[in-house]
């Protein structure tokens, strides 16, 4: 059976996030999208999710709708897909733009 899985996050203030770096090291590919997948599974099977840091839950909440899910790792998947054939918009347009094309 399939479920939806929510994981909401409230977090400190701390520095802007720097979305899709779920890693942070700088740059948005696909291990952070991976990264995402990753700790949505954990979420889902209950595991444990205290070695993810506030910098992941801000940089991985990429729809900034307080929920990590795999729909974030999908956003981070295709603006590392659009950026890797030539795109030059932030992750914040392209998904802004995404978005209202849906």
């Amino acid at each position: 059976a399939f479920g939806a899985y929510v994981y909401l996050t409230i977090l400190p203030a701390g520095p802007l996030p720097n979305y899709g770096d779920a890693d942070n090291n700088g740059t948005v590919d696909a291990f952070d999208a991976s990264l995402v997948l990753e700790f949505y599974a954990t979420i889902a099977t209950g595991g444990d999710i205290s070695g993810y840091d506030d910098n992941f839950r801000r940089n991985a909440d990429v729809d900034s709708n307080s929920s990590i899910n795999a729909w974030d790792a999908s956003l981070i998947l295709s603006y590392y897909v659009y950026i890797s054939t030539g795109g030059k918009s932030s992750i914040e347009d392209f998904i802004n733009n995404l978005v209202c094309k849906l």
